[in-house]
Parts: structure tokens; sequence; C-alpha cells
């Protein structure tokens, strides 16, 4: 059985009921077989006491060293990857949107205030009916579509804020967030010119 299938909580447990019974079985054989004076014995069983207070100490304070250990280079790698993610949202010059299935949007980067021609705070109020063109035939299907499959490609006309309309190419996947709720991301690229 590996113990690295087990929480920190419950390994540290583990390992020391496990100590601990050793510690138990075999100091009192070792004592009884060494001290066979009672009042020898009871001093000795103190210190033994003592010895293990010490033992246990030293057993919880390694593998706690050894869990923030490990801890601290996993909030290294987490914060690397935020990073990288929020590097990624603000520098692309596609727009991004972070929606969830209803349409309600959470986040929009710098290329889709831009290509939209407003704030993320309006973007955001609005959502998504007040980004695509409620005209397209396409916009219907296409979210039947992500809906059934997971994600979908394709050409889709949006608005700006003029009320000008523009064509888009979007990709937009399904996905759960950390707390389990499903969410999607939409990159949107404005394919006016192409």
């Amino acid at each position: 059985m590996k113990l690295s299938r087990f929480s920190i909580e419950a390994r540290t447990a583990l390992l020391f009921l496990l100590f601990s019974n050793a510690w138990i079985l075999f100091s009192d054989r070792m004592l009884a077989a060494v001290v066979t004076d009672p009042a020898q014995l009871t001093a000795v069983q103190t210190c033994k006491g003592w010895g293990f207070v010490a033992a246990s100490a030293l057993l919880i304070y390694s593998l706690l060293r050894r869990y923030l250990a490990v801890q601290r280079l996993s909030d290294l790698a987490l914060l690397a990857n935020e990073e990288r993610y929020r590097l990624l949202f603000n520098t692309s010059l596609d727009a991004i949107l972070i929606t969830a299935p209803d349409g309600s949007i959470f986040a929009a980067n710098a290329a889709a205030c831009r290509a939209f021609d407003r704030s993320e705070a309006e973007i955001c109020q609005l959502g998504r009916s007040g980004l695509l063109d409620p005209a397209d035939p396409r916009v219907r299907p296409a979210l039947e579509r992500r809906a059934r499959i997971g994600h979908f490609s394709g050409e889709l006309t949006f608005m700006r804020k003029d009320g000008s309309r523009f064509p888009g190419e979007i990709s937009t996947a399904m996905f759960r967030d950390q707390e389990g709720c499903h969410r999607s991301s939409m990159i949107i690229r404005d394919i006016t010119d192409a």
C-alpha cells in the first residue's frame, strides 16, 4: 500500500501510530530483559516516556517540514502557471472571453475590449448576447454544438458598441474551473480584412 495515496494528515497519523506501537512494543521488551529492579524500572520508564515525546516531536517535525517543502514547490509551480496564463490572456492579439454556458462573461482581455470597443466591465455586464449579432442564424447551432460536444470552431457575426457588425472566427471550448463549475473560453479573431 502506497502512503502517497493518503492525505498528509492521514499519513502523519498512520506513521505516528506505527512509530508509537513499535516504540512501546520493543522498548518495553528490551527494558524488561535488561532492568529487573522495580525502582530502576520506574526511573527508566520515565526516561523512556521523555524519549518517546522527543522522538515523536522529531518525527512530526520532519513530516511537516517535508510536507511544507512539497507545498512550497507546488505553490511556486501554481504561481508560474498563473503568470503564464495571465501573460497569455493579457498579451493575446485575439479577443479572449471567459464565460459561463448561460452567456455570462467573467473576464475579457484587452484585445476583446478593442474588438468590441467596450471596457471589460461593459463586456461582462452585456454578456454573450450583447456581443453576438442576434440576426446571425449560425449562433444557435454553434451554441448547441458546443453544449453537445464541448467545443465549437467557426465563423459568427459580432457587434461593436456603435452597432457595427464584424465577422469573427471563433474557437470556444467548455471546461470546469477550480470549483467544478462549467465555464467556457471564447477566442475571437476579427476577420474583416481577411
